[in-house]
């Protein structure tokens, strides 16, 4: 119950009755420190009621040493913020009763405490220290009296003060400094009628006149003055005391009942709040009458039962809730009532499918029923429990994987009545599920879905598994992704599946966790949380399984493989300065193997004399460096047989948190062979290297993933008059002529340039001095030390290529003199010839021979034409 709610209790209706069941001493008071209310069971222990005490009670209930620091956090303390203090309080029985106190202060500065007895011995509330309480007899009725008159007179927050028969003050009591803001000096000589407001002069005066006539009058309440001009409401008794010597004058005992007033003006406002705390109260609340009938109850009880407010009010309790009978219930009611006692229990409630705790309290015929749905909290814990049974199975091997998800899946099905669990693994290719364990599935359905492919509509485990996420169908019958599926869990009584794929750490799937239930059924919010927790419990056993399996076979592959290789483990303890070597110690130098219990006189003795210091020193300096954890060296060791091999050793030092070395572990392993093949490698890229750069032949590679030369001979740099580095930093186009680079740009970017196949092609190369060579090109593919690379071959045609272009135009020359000879000689002969024959012989002077002979002329021109341009050809044929 909280404290700040309890001061209602004192104003209306059912929270009256909460305030007087609380078990806790709660008492209520204003700002001055004034009791306005206190609660049953502070009446029981401490023995006052609310006006047996006085005002200022705290100075009357508390220790002295405790008042003021309680004080101070009082008026200190944040409105609405809980604190709390150990002391002791005084009770009517004149004894002290050691508790701890709850306090908290109301926005209207009503302060409200709620008390328990305690057990502890620290009485002190700020220092806590061991104070005791003062020695003193308090049963004796003079020490008792003297508190008393001390608490109300000195101390006390009632104002006191003796005025003459004019009005005037004689004596006003230290508590007028807290009540009006003035020291007690300042109103001594003054009439006190100067700070009555003026409203209640007239009254007061007629009142003060008759306290002649009188003994004791009391008068109504009236607005005083205070030091900041601020008018309180008093609340004054007064008494004639002029005739008494001790006096000598009118009493009057003025106790501060401003707060009184502002809380009788607000006690509708907060008697309108507290019926809204009823209202906006989170636990459900509701009072039965000894009939079993419903008379109240609020809105939390019918949103947490799910009953209409129509149905609740004066409704038989059996009525609604007819399964109550045969529960806790109906029993712990019974006994509330029939013995009078406050029950308290958990208890099921298969209808509504929650567990309740509730607190019930008889009262005045009635039973009042607080209680609150405590099954999410119920079930977090009782799957924290069994997720930490699993746990420990899965650290003992004697329980498998099966065995383990078994176990969970039970007990999951135990914490939610009606679940029916499973978990379906999937294959290594993550293409089909099949099944790990369900223990309540029917068996002809985990044969039918065993196998199960995977994807976008195979139900709730195979598309989560497909699509990587959960898959909540809360009715089958209508998911897309159980049409195909339907026809089987239908007629089994299955009706919902949720499925929440697990994933591994590096996002992959490796099984699924299903849940079934009879009827259509969405989850919680809080449901889907518990078995998402559920599923990383799951992933752990899952990866833990996983990576058992993993380390036996690791650990069988480890023992194969020292079996096969040359390797030979040690571990050297330098704390103990024992050295451990393993078997291959014996197979591969047929030394004994086992513990040694020093590691210097054998392994430093069989090392080859040339090398033992060296390697001596490298072990102590990397040993005695702390910023060094890596040893490496290769040296000669002598075998049993007298002969030495060549060893590769390399260790691992392990230091304490002050970088010492305690312990070096690593391994030897016999390179001998490994070394004779590297030289007879390494003599044989020697050979490669000299035959590649002495080669006539210009050659150079190129590195197919760089993009540039990499190799280039004497001969290629020859032929291309470029230096070493000067040819390494061109790339192809740089000697190409610009017509080729389409041609070439398309070559880089074929397939078969980058694979194994060989291209012979020619090209123009252009050389460092711009003149341009023929040349035949032979590429061939290779690949070394995981590169890629082509070596070209250059052949330079140049001068090949030029004869013959000059055989080809010579060639062409004869062509054209033949064509003449046979064309154009023909018709000058010809023409010649026919006019031979007719030429006249016999008559020589004809005229028509002087024509002929001018014919024969411009013939012999023309025949003379061609024999020039024969001529000419074979000129220029012959230059």
């Amino acid at each position: 119950m909280e404290t700040k709610n309890v001061i209602s209790s004192g104003i209306s209706g059912e929270f009256k009755l909460l305030f007087n069941l609380s078990q806790d001493m709660i008492c209520v008071m204003n700002a001055d420190a004034c009791v306005l209310e206190v609660n049953q069971k502070f009446k029981e222990i401490v023995g006052f009621t609310a006006a047996e005490l006085p005002c200022n009670a705290l100075n009357y209930l508390l220790l002295s040493e405790d008042y003021y620091p309680v004080l101070n956090r009082i008026n200190t303390a944040h409105p609405e913020k809980q604190f709390s203090f150990l002391t002791s309080i005084f009770c009517a029985d004149n004894t002290y009763k050691k508790a701890e106190c709850f306090a908290v202060k109301n926005p209207n500065g009503q302060i409200i405490l709620s008390w328990r007895l305690s057990g502890s011995e620290k009485s002190s509330v700020i220092e806590q220290n061991q104070a005791k309480i003062p020695n003193k007899n308090l049963t004796e009725p003079e020490n008792i009296n003297e508190r008393r008159f001390k608490v109300l007179v000195q101390n006390g927050s009632d104002l006191l003060g003796i005025l003459t028969v004019e009005g005037e003050y004689k004596y006003v009591s230290p508590s007028v400094s807290h009540i009006l803001g003035n020291d007690p000096e300042f109103y001594i000589g003054k009439n006190a009628f100067e700070f009555i407001h003026p409203e209640s002069i007239d009254y007061l005066l007629k009142e003060f006149e008759t306290i002649k006539d009188h003994y004791k009058i009391e008068l109504k309440p009236y607005r005083f003055l205070d030091s900041d001009g601020n008018w309180r409401w008093l609340e004054t008794v007064v008494t004639n005391l002029l005739n008494d010597p001790a006096v000598n004058g009118i009493v009057v005992n003025s106790k501060d009942i401003t707060s009184k007033k502002e809380f009788e003006d607000e006690k509708k406002q907060i008697s309108g709040r507290l019926d809204n705390v009823l209202e906006n109260f989170t636990d459900g609340l509701f009072i039965i009458s000894k009939d079993w009938k419903i008379t109240f109850f609020n809105p939390a009880a019918q949103k947490i039962l799910r009953i209409p407010a129509d149905k609740f009010i004066n409704a038989d309790y059996f009525d609604i809730f007819p399964e109550a009978v045969n529960l806790k219930f109906y029993r712990e009611y019974k006994r509330a009532y029939e013995q009078n006692v406050s029950v308290n229990f958990q208890e099921f409630n298969p209808v509504l499918n929650r567990w309740f705790e509730v607190n019930a309290y008889p009262y005045d015929n009635s039973l009042t029923v607080i209680f609150r749905d405590i099954t999410e909290l119920r079930n977090k814990e009782l799957t924290l429990a069994l997720e930490k049974e699993v746990l420990e199975m899965n650290i003992f091997s004697r329980f498998n994987l099966k065995e383990a998800v078994d176990h969970l899946l039970k007990g999951i099905e135990n914490i939610y009545p009606g679940m029916i669990c499973s978990v379906l693994k999937l294959d290594p290719e993550g293409k089909k599920v099949y099944h790990l364990s369900s223990p309540s599935l029917p068996q002809e359905y985990i044969d039918l879905i065993n196998g199960l492919e995977i994807g976008p509509d195979s139900g709730s485990c195979g598309t989560a598994a497909f699509l990587k996420k959960e898959i909540i169908a809360d009715d089958i019958e209508n998911n897309p992704c159980w049409q195909n599926y339907k026809h089987i869990v239908i007629p089994l009584g299955l009706k919902s599946c949720w499925s929440f794929p697990i994933i591994t750490s590096d996002g992959k799937v490796i099984a699924t966790f299903g849940v079934y239930h009879s009827a259509i059924k969405a989850p919680s919010d809080l449901e889907v949380k518990a078995f998402e927790r559920v599923s990383t419990i799951l992933q752990l056993l899952l990866e833990n399984d996983k990576n058992q399996k993993e380390i036996e076979v690791s650990n069988e592959r480890y023992k194969y493989t020292i079996a096969a290789t040359n390797d030979t483990i040690w571990d050297w303890d330098m704390v103990s300065k024992q050295l451990y070597r393993g078997k291959g110690f014996e197979k591969f130098f047929n030394h004994d193997i086992g513990v040694e219990n020093e590691i210097s006189k054998n392994w430093e003795f069989n090392i080859h004399p040339k090398d033992r210091q060296r390697i001596i020193n490298s072990l102590e300096e990397v040993v005695n460096n702390p910023e060094k954890i890596k040893w490496s060296e290769e040296y000669r060791f002598k075998k049993i047989d007298g002969t030495y091999a060549t060893i590769l050793d390399k260790g691992y030092v392990i230091r304490d948190s002050n970088k010492q070395a305690i312990r070096m572990v690593g391994a030897m392993q016999d390179i001998t062979e490994r070394r004779k093949n590297t030289e007879e490698l390494r003599q044989s890229e020697e050979n490669y290297k000299m035959l590649f750069s002495s080669n006539p032949t210009p050659m150079w590679t190129y590195d197919l993933g760089a993009g540039k030369f990499s190799m280039v001979n004497d001969a290629a740099l020859a032929l291309y008059g470029y230096t070493r580095e000067e040819f390494l930093s061109l790339d192809l186009f740089s000697i190409r002529v610009e017509e080729e680079h389409a041609r070439l740009r398309k070559q880089l970017n074929s397939k078969a340039f980058h694979e194994d196949y060989t291209f012979t092609s020619e090209w123009k190369y252009i050389k460092k001095d711009k003149t341009i060579v023929i040349v035949e090109v032979i590429s061939n593919y290779f690949e070394i030390n995981g590169g890629k690379y082509r070596l070209v071959a250059i052949k330079d045609v140049t001068e090949q290529k030029n004869a013959q272009i000059e055989i080809t135009e010579q060639n062409t020359r004869l062509r054209e003199i033949a064509q003449i000879s046979s064309h154009e000689f023909r018709k000058p002969v010809a023409s010649i010839l026919g006019l031979v024959k007719l030429f006249d012989r016999e008559n020589l002077n004809s005229k028509f021979n002087a024509e002929i002979i001018d014919y024969l002329e411009i013939t012999a021109n023309d025949l003379d034409t061609v024999i020039h341009t024969i001529v000419k050809k074979t000129w220029k044929e012959e230059n």
